[in-house]
């Protein structure tokens, strides 16, 4: 059973990173975008991942998790997850690059690796968490 455990959880990390390595090529496409437009680095890289969430939150409700919640239920705590993300986003991209001199791409890299992480332990634990994962209870249980 271990092994099967291993295999589902290994099978979902891959969802989740196909779902978002989709959502972090439009992050990056935009901020490319954005920088061949003389953006500055730190809006072009903000509005990039606000456009990757949006494709993020259908990838990851519909592929990755495979949700049957209500889109009110769980986009709320997407949105939050999203904004809580974001801010690292930005705060580590500013830290990276205005404070610390990297150039955008290498900070971008390193924020994305951190961002990654953070994201799956968010969607995972607060945004698609379902009681349907549970077993559920029976009236015998309750006795």
């Amino acid at each position: 059973m271990n092994i099967r455990l291993d295999l589902n959880q290994a099978a979902h990390f891959f969802r989740y990173l196909l779902s978002g390595g989709s959502a972090t090529v439009l992050h990056w496409s935009c901020m490319w975008l954005l920088l061949q437009l003389n953006v500055h680095a730190n809006v072009a890289t903000a509005i990039g991942a606000l456009a990757g969430a949006c494709l993020n939150y259908v990838l990851q409700f519909h592929f990755t998790f495979r949700s049957s919640s209500s889109h009110i239920n769980t986009l709320p705590r997407y949105v939050a997850a999203s904004l809580t993300s974001w801010s690292a986003n930005s705060l580590l991209f500013a830290l990276l690059y205005s404070a610390l001199g990297f150039p955008p791409v290498f900070a971008q890299l390193i924020t994305t690796a951190c961002i990654l992480l953070l994201n799956f332990t968010l969607y995972r634990r607060l945004v698609f968490h379902e009681r349907r994962h549970l077993p559920l209870a029976t009236t015998d249980s309750l006795n």
